[in-house]
């Protein structure tokens, strides 16, 4: 029995656009934790030309794509559809190409040497005594438990003077704030690179690796669609 080369692309097609829609799925489950916990954690800031809101938010749409398309390219897979197929080759690209760059962009940050670099100028003057943003700098000291950026000695004024905000405190409510022992004694940057880190690295992993998966569907969906083409 000779091997049928269209009924092959066919069901290729169609498995891979059910992976397709599962990997959207997944994705968007992925950035939805993610997005829930920088709101939680109010950790919305741009590190190193990359935001931590708008890489999970993109990578949310990209998510509800995936489906969609997954979902147009079995109906176009099962019924044959040359244009519907080419329709779908071309979006599939757009996206493939949009994935990468956040991808990438995701990942450079992540790994980029100014990364430290940048935490500390967004973060360094939110941790101190004259904080324009207590609100914020009390909110991740009380979540990270812990006190400062660099430390408790971000608070000291002075040789005898030592200003703690009450959000340094294991009990806010029954804390002395002279009482080293009554405060956090862990930096605030070590948990919040880490996390932050931690963000940006998983959107970035989580974009290129179903963007491989997203490739391999245009190149098979594009073989398809010359085969049609031929026997029209």
């Amino acid at each position: 029995m000779p091997f049928n080369v269209k009924k092959f692309l066919k069901y290729s097609v169609i498995v891979l656009n059910v992976i397709i829609i599962l990997s959207g799925i997944i994705l968007l489950a992925i950035a939805s934790s993610i997005q829930s916990q920088i709101n939680s954690t109010r950790l919305n800031d741009t590190i190193v030309g990359y935001s931590i809101p708008a890489g999970s938010i993109l990578s949310i749409i990209i998510g509800i794509f995936f489906v969609i398309l997954g979902v147009a390219g079995i109906y176009a897979g099962v019924k044959e559809k040359y244009k519907f197929l080419v329709a779908y080759a071309g979006s599939m690209s757009i996206l493939f190409l949009v994935q990468i760059i956040i991808g990438a962009v995701a990942l450079s940050a992540r790994n980029n040497t100014k990364y430290i670099r940048s935490l500390n100028s967004i973060y360094l003057s939110d941790f101190s005594v004259n904080s324009s943003n207590e609100a914020k700098r009390d909110h991740l000291q009380q979540y990270f438990k812990c006190c400062g950026w660099n430390g408790i000695n971000d608070y000291i004024v002075s040789e005898k003077t030592i200003i703690v905000p009450v959000s340094c405190c294991k009990n806010p409510e029954i804390c002395d704030q002279n009482d080293l022992t009554d405060l956090f004694d862990m930096a605030c940057k070590e948990p919040i690179s880490l996390y932050v880190g931690h963000f940006i690295e998983v959107i970035g992993v989580s974009l290129i690796i179903f963007g491989i998966i997203n490739l391999i569907s245009i190149i098979i969906a594009a073989i398809y669609c010359k085969k049609l083409k031929t026997e029209v």
